[in-house]
């Protein structure tokens, strides 16, 4: 399992590149900037941190396939 730190460089990391490749997507990672708040419990603060890297994969993925259809149909018009 992960560590905070490491989830938070990770988090860091796609966030970036989700900034970079598909600025459009900003709005969904700025509504969805987290804290790992678990009370002082590293377990729930874990689990958040995990959930968001997960949310923030899953926003990623589900958008690249339309993205690269747009791009597609631009290349070809």
């Amino acid at each position: 399992m992960k560590t905070e730190r490491e989830l938070n460089e990770d988090i860091l990391e796609l966030t970036t590149h989700i900034m970079k490749t598909y600025p459009e997507l900003s709005k969904y990672v700025a509504d969805m900037s987290v804290k790992a708040s678990g009370g002082g419990n590293k377990e729930n603060a874990v689990k958040s941190l995990t959930n968001h890297y997960k949310y923030l994969e899953k926003v990623m993925k589900n958008y690249m396939p339309q993205h690269q259809n747009s791009n597609l149909a631009h290349s070809l018009n």
